[in-house]
């Protein structure tokens, strides 16, 4: 089925994203059940099924492994200068919806509008006055 998604969806992992090409989406952050609920509780059972029915996997419309080069959400290409983030949004995307190894997945036909809303400081602050060194002998 082909569809277009109006919500702004964030990306939530990219696990397999240098691997297989793909990206989770979801409306709203997600967040690990155990890291809010004790481990096997109905509170943690219950979060990590919607956190399944909540997302999508924005895949890269190939099955090649290990893409070379690797599709950026916006449909260029991924480079250093053209890079994403845990936490971006992407706003749009269009492609064939399908279900197969027990997810959602677009297939996409278009690139997404994207956006960083995270993003990397250039440098930490460092204070003190510890130093270190090695020597490899």
């Amino acid at each position: 089925m082909y569809v277009t998604f109006g919500d702004t969806l964030s990306i939530l992992e990219y696990f397999n994203y240098g691997r297989f090409g793909q990206i989770a989406l979801g409306v709203d952050r997600q967040y690990q059940p155990t890291a809010l609920f004790a481990p096997g509780s109905p509170d943690a059972v219950a979060l990590l099924a919607s956190n399944i029915a909540n997302r999508l996997i924005l895949d890269d419309g190939g099955s090649a492994q290990n893409p070379d080069p690797a599709r950026h959400p916006n449909g260029d290409n991924f480079t250093l200068d053209n890079i994403f983030r845990g936490g971006d949004v992407v706003t749009g995307a269009k492609g064939v919806i399908d279900y197969r190894f027990n997810q959602w997945a677009l297939q996409p036909t278009e690139g997404a509008a994207y956006q960083s809303v995270n993003p990397r400081t250039s440098a930490p602050p460092v204070g003190g006055s510890t130093s270190v060194a090695s020597f490899n002998v």
